[in-house]
């Protein structure tokens, strides 16, 4: 929660204080299921302290999904020639482009 707006800046209720107990659990059970901004508006606090502690808790861990032989398939047959790793994305469900320069 937003506790004032001073001109551009906001200033949020818990920015700077500790994490108490009760605010590493609701991060910890909640973070999989609601959107940072939503925690972090909950906590009162700004996204980046969110985002560190949850690193911290391991909630930010996540492995990502093996390369299926199709996708391989339609990677090797398609990117190679030159097609445009945007499209490659649309035709791979789940895999962001991102995903498609990092992949090894």
């Amino acid at each position: 929660m937003v506790l004032k707006i001073m001109g551009n800046s906001v200033r949020y209720r818990n920015n700077c204080a500790r994490w108490t107990i009760r605010d590493l659990i609701f991060l910890e059970n909640n973070y999989s299921s609601m959107l940072v901004v939503e925690i972090a508006d909950g906590l009162g606090r700004t996204l980046g302290p969110v985002g560190l502690i949850a690193d911290k808790l391991g909630c930010r861990k996540k492995k990502n999904a093996l390369w299926s032989e199709n996708e391989m398939d339609i990677i090797c047959g398609l990117y190679a020639p030159g097609m445009e790793a945007w499209f490659l994305a649309q035709l791979l469900p789940g895999r962001s482009i991102g995903a498609l320069f990092s992949m090894e």
